[in-house]
């Protein structure tokens, strides 16, 4: 148990805000200091207007039935859910809207190429830990090429990649990417968490507060006090000083290492390791608000087959298509009618993207005039409806939170998977922990920072 430790917690994302929470129940005094005014990181929920928005777009994969779940059963906090059933999701493949895999005959699909897909969801259904591991060396590309060489499987799969973990199919771990779709399959609880996805943080720091935790918003920590090699507290701009027993950073693994502790600090391999850490792929997302509702569908997954390889090499050329060539379209206001006013709908569009972050303002003019075409195609007649559209592009996300990795943070990639991701607890100060989606080994983005959250929980109280 806490036994009254001191925790000084540097950030309130989802990592930060859920070990504080878990710390909190057994006894440690948290708080928690974090430089923006949102609760929540990337899962934080704001409002425009009668519209509630959320950073970014999300769906979360196991909902009450993964670790979320957990989390608030274990602290004594409840988030409502809306799972994406009834209807389920539903994927738009360029005029087609089908099921998958039960619909992929309607992509041309034979006999003998169907019972292969068949074959190959089976094998995903009884891998093992130790599949798992062997697999993690074997990207997602290369491991459908054992059952089906075709660029149409491919690209579904390259969809699914890039919307669990946001990185290319061509680095995408067999296993870790098995391992999530076996738990998503098992639960069938994917949705949208009623209130917003900030509602999970918010549950996290409710818990805190209500154990005397204290969240400090709009207070920045300029670096963390070490003496004798030991993490003795923080320091907030101007010199004020914080005292602590431990502290743990819900920073990204740069940020922690490099600026808050100091390069200096650590062996030079270890700080070209931490330089060497790749972010996941960035997101493009757009928000747009309607004067009434078009339609009746809780998530859509829209890929456009045609030209994808040229599509590709515009993109990284710097060019932006004139159709988004895939999407993430959660209809939040089905999922959560609380989003905003009775009679009207909120629509998110969200994809990876590969556009350089220092682009001029003009560029991403254009991928929210792409966005939007897409879905005009995809819904006829929503351009008469449309309120107003808010676009969140790559530089704003960063820009927001002042670091780097606007997603997922350390990309899920092959040589960034199980062991090779960053580490929890730090290589040299002691008393010093990271805990970010960086240092979580499974999930999918807020459920990889509660995993991390999770295990250093497990560790400390143990102590």
């Amino acid at each position: 148990m806490g036994k009254g430790k001191k925790v000084v917690i540097i950030g309130c994302g989802i990592g930060g805000s859920a070990v504080g929470a878990l710390l909190a129940k057994d006894g440690f005094q948290v708080e928690i200091f974090e430089k923006t005014r949102f609760i929540g990181g990337r899962f934080a929920s704001y409002q425009k207007g009668d519209f509630r928005l959320d950073v970014g777009c999300h769906i979360v994969g196991n909902c009450d039935k993964g670790i979320f779940g957990t989390i608030c059963e274990m602290i004594g906090e409840k988030v409502e859910w809306a799972y994406t059933r009834k209807p389920g999701p539903t994927f738009v493949y360029g005029n087609d809207w089908l099921k998958f895999p039960s619909g992929a005959a309607k992509l041309g699909f034979g006999d003998a190429e169907m019972a292969k897909i068949l074959e190959l969801y089976s094998d995903l259904s009884t891998f093992t830990e130790a599949d798992f591991a062997r697999l993690n060396s074997v990207s997602i590309a290369e491991f459908l090429k054992n059952y089906l060489d075709d660029n149409r499987l491919r690209a579904i799969f390259a969809y699914l990649t890039g919307m669990y973990f946001v990185v290319p199919d061509y680095e995408t771990p067999t296993g870790d990417w098995a391992r999530c779709q076996q738990e998503i399959v098992r639960n069938m609880a994917s949705g949208y968490p009623i209130g917003g996805t900030g509602a999970i943080p918010e549950a996290f720091v409710r818990s805190i507060e209500k154990r005397g935790g204290k969240v400090h918003l709009s207070q920045a920590v300029e670096r963390i006090k070490i003496e004798n090699g030991r993490a003795t507290g923080v320091i907030l701009p101007g010199g004020k000083e914080i005292p602590a027993d431990i502290v743990i950073s819900n920073a990204d693994i740069k940020t922690s290492v490099l600026d808050l502790v100091g390069a200096e600090k650590y062996a030079p391999a270890f700080v070209e390791k931490v330089k060497d850490y790749t972010w996941s792929e960035m997101t493009f997302i757009v928000k747009a608000a309607l004067d009434q509702k078009i339609t009746n569908e809780k998530l859509i997954m829209y890929l456009n087959p045609d030209n994808i390889v040229d599509v590709a090499k515009l993109i990284l050329q710097g060019g932006v298509p004139d159709k988004a060539p895939i999407l993430m379209i959660p209809v939040i206001s089905n999922l959560d009618p609380t989003a905003c006013p009775e009679g009207k709908q909120l629509i998110l569009a969200g994809a990876a993207c590969r556009t350089k972050l220092d682009s001029p303002a003009s560029v991403w003019k254009q991928w929210e005039e792409a966005y939007m075409r897409t879905l005009y195609g995809i819904f006829p007649g929503m351009e008469k409806h449309v309120l107003w559209v808010e676009a969140t592009s790559p530089k704003w996300i960063d820009n927001l939170f002042g670091e780097g990795g606007n997603v997922v943070g350390v990309g899920q990639t092959l040589i960034q998977v199980g062991p090779n991701r960053p580490p929890i607890v730090d290589p040299v100060v002691k008393n010093f922990y990271h805990c970010s989606a960086d240092s979580g080994l499974q999930g999918i983005g807020g459920e990889l920072a509660s995993d991390a959250a999770m295990r250093l929980y497990r560790m400390l109280s143990k102590g």
